[in-house]
C-alpha cells in the first residue's frame, strides 16, 4: 500500500498546540488525550487520504469522534497537506479560505 507524507502547515501546527494547551488547562492530561486522537487520525491519512469527503474545492475533512475536531487537508501527488485543525462545534469557514 502506498504511503503518503503528511505535512502540517505552520498554522495547523499552532492550532494543534493551542488545542492541547486549552484542554490541559481544563483538566490535567486531557490535552494529551486530544493529541493522541488527532495524531491517530493524521497517521491514517498516510495510507487512506482519499477516504474522507471533500468539503470544498480540493479540501477534504477527517473528523475525530471523541473531541469533534476536523482535520482539513488537501492531497497532491504523494503528499497530504494539513491546512487546519479545528473544533467542529465552531465555525470553520476561515479554514476553507486558506487555500
Amino acid at each position: 500500500m502506498e504511503e503518503y507524507e503528511v505535512i502540517l502547515s505552520s498554522l495547523a501546527n499552532k492550532e494543534w498546540l493551542k488545542v492541547i494547551d486549552w484542554y490541559n488547562d481544563k483538566r490535567e492530561g486531557l490535552g494529551f488525550e486530544v493529541f493522541d486522537e488527532i495524531d491517530e487520525y493524521l497517521k491514517r491519512l498516510k495510507t487512506l487520504p482519499y477516504i474522507n469527503r471533500i468539503v470544498e474545492g480540493e479540501i477534504r475533512l477527517s473528523t475525530t469522534p471523541r473531541f469533534h475536531f476536523g482535520i482539513f487537508y488537501t492531497v497532491k501527488t504523494n503528499t497530504v497537506f494539513v491546512i487546519g485543525i479545528h473544533n467542529l462545534r465552531e465555525d470553520y469557514q476561515d479554514i476553507l479560505r486558506r487555500i
